[in-house]
Parts: C-alpha cells; sequence; structure tokens
C-alpha cells in the first residue's frame, strides 16, 4: 500500500455507531459551510480496502453511484461530470490517492481551500466502529489531522433499532424462524455496537476523538455542533434544524420475540457494564 499520500486537511471522522442518528447529523452539517462531505454520505473507505485493494462492493457501490449521479444530471457543468467520471474509475477505487481525491478534487471543497477558507472534510461511515486494527491505523497514518466521534446509544435499544431496519430490508428474515433470527443476530449485529471494541482501538492508534451521548444529540443537536466547531477552532454558523427532515432509515417497529428480546439482552450486558466503568453511571441515563 502506497505509504506517501497524506491528507493534511482537518476531517472529521464519524465511525458509529449505526442507529444513532448519523443520517440526520449528515443532513444538518450540511447547512454548515465549514463542514464538507463527498457525493458518498457513507464512503466505507476503511472497512473495504486490505493491503490496498479495494473490495468488490467498494468498487460496484461507488460505480453504481457515479454512473446514477452522471445519469440523473446531464446538465452539470463539465468539470463536475469529469469529477465524477475521475471517482468511477475502477482503476483507482480504493487507492489511498482516489479517497483524496473524493475530497479535494471535489469542485466546492477545492475552492474553498484555495480561498483560504475553514474547512473540515467529513466521513460519516458507522461500520468503520467494526473494523480492526489496520483499519484504524489507515486512518491515523492518511488522515493525521482527523479527529473521529462516536455516538453511544442504549445498547438494546440501538439493537432492536438495528434488527428492525435490517427486517424491512431483508423480507426474508421476517418469515424466519426464531432462531434462524437468533443465528442471524448474533453473526452481524453484536460488532455494530461493540462501543467497547471502538474506543480500545481509538486509544490504541491514538486518533483524537469525542464521545457523544445518543440523547444529548437529538435533545440539543446545537450544542453538538458547538463542541464539534470548537474542536477544529471554527466560527459559529447557526442551523436551523427544524428544516433538517427526520432521516428514514426504514427501522418501523418489528415484533420481537421473547427469546430474541432475551439474546439480545445478553448480548449487550456486557457493552452496559463497560460503558458504567467508563463513563458513570449518570452516562447510561444520557444514552
Amino acid at each position: 500500500m502506497p505509504k506517501d499520500v497524506v491528507i493534511e486537511t482537518p476531517a472529521l471522522i464519524h465511525i458509529g455507531a449505526q442507529k444513532t442518528a448519523s443520517t440526520w447529523l449528515h443532513k444538518a452539517l450540511r447547512q454548515h459551510d465549514a463542514f464538507q462531505f463527498s457525493p458518498l454520505k457513507e464512503v466505507h473507505f476503511f472497512t473495504q480496502v486490505a493491503g490496498g485493494e479495494a473490495s468488490d462492493y467498494l468498487v460496484g457501490r461507488v460505480t453504481e453511484r457515479v454512473d446514477l449521479a452522471l445519469e440523473n444530471s446531464r446538465r452539470l457543468a463539465f468539470y463536475k461530470r469529469a469529477y465524477l467520471r475521475q471517482l468511477g474509475d475502477t482503476a483507482r477505487v480504493g487507492s489511498d490517492a482516489w479517497y483524496r481525491d473524493l475530497f479535494l478534487k471535489n469542485p466546492v471543497i477545492r475552492s474553498r481551500l484555495r480561498r483560504g477558507l475553514d474547512t473540515v472534510l467529513c466521513d460519516f461511515t458507522p461500520h468503520y466502529m467494526t473494523m480492526g486494527r489496520e483499519g484504524f491505523e489507515h486512518i491515523r497514518r492518511l488522515l493525521p489531522n482527523a479527529h473521529a466521534m462516536l455516538v453511544i446509544r442504549d445498547p438494546v435499544r440501538r439493537m432492536v433499532s438495528g434488527f428492525s431496519m435490517t427486517i424491512n430490508r431483508k423480507p426474508e428474515l421476517a418469515s424466519a424462524t426464531a432462531r434462524q433470527r437468533i443465528e442471524w443476530l448474533e453473526s452481524s449485529q453484536p460488532p455494530r455496537g461493540d462501543y467497547r471494541h471502538a474506543l480500545e482501538q481509538l486509544d490504541a492508534t491514538g486518533i483524537p476523538y469525542s464521545v457523544f451521548a445518543f440523547r444529548d444529540l437529538v435533545g440539543d443537536p446545537a450544542s453538538v455542533v458547538q463542541l464539534l466547531e470548537n474542536t477544529f477552532g471554527l466560527d459559529h454558523q447557526s442551523i436551523d434544524f427544524s428544516r433538517v427532515p427526520k432521516a428514514n432509515s426504514h427501522s418501523g417497529r418489528q415484533p420481537i420475540e421473547p427469546e430474541l428480546m432475551e439474546r439480545i439482552e445478553a448480548i449487550c450486558a456486557p457493552q452496559y457494564a463497560y460503558l458504567r466503568a467508563r463513563f458513570g453511571e449518570a452516562f447510561l441515563d444520557r444514552i
């Protein structure tokens, strides 16, 4: 993997957790001039690159979205279409240079940096919290001025919400037996809410980070944004949160069998113990 690509621009990396209003926050921060996003809300770069090679998932996801954007935006200026075509170059997808250009060749970001305006690159990919050490070290190496954020939600409620979302996206699970649902749950959901793992990886790799309680975010988002502004030394800019539509993650309300709920509670029990020991009992009331 090339080691010479380094992105010095400050970056905010939202690593998780899934089902903690990351899509809503993404939409809110788009009102703020300094926080700048790529065309991909969830990039999945650090989870889908190993040894310098991009996974088929990342390549397929990027090319699909680029092709769709080009098809639906025939009136885009030439330079914007050229930017999108470059992003869809399958020979480059997954390289550090591709990730750099995803942001720094974005016409809006490029213009801001040329004018010396405060700019924070934003990558909101909740799946990042499931990464092993290699993924976090990759962030540290490629983005030396990155600051991570982790939003912590009540472990059981987060897992129930994640399970409900998946049921809506995978109808076959709706007709599965309780045992099959439990097997799927055990194979997919625990890493997405493993706060201990994520925090230990951040501590081990030295990536600066902020932890936010879920209820603080949804109850007082202005204070969370102000803390992010302070973190990056940005001037305060008001956000009209009433203009931010509630994100529809298609969670719905799915019935949870007693056996499944019992297993969810057992899986989450160690997370409660860890969070209580690390942040205190009062913190649990805010998640």
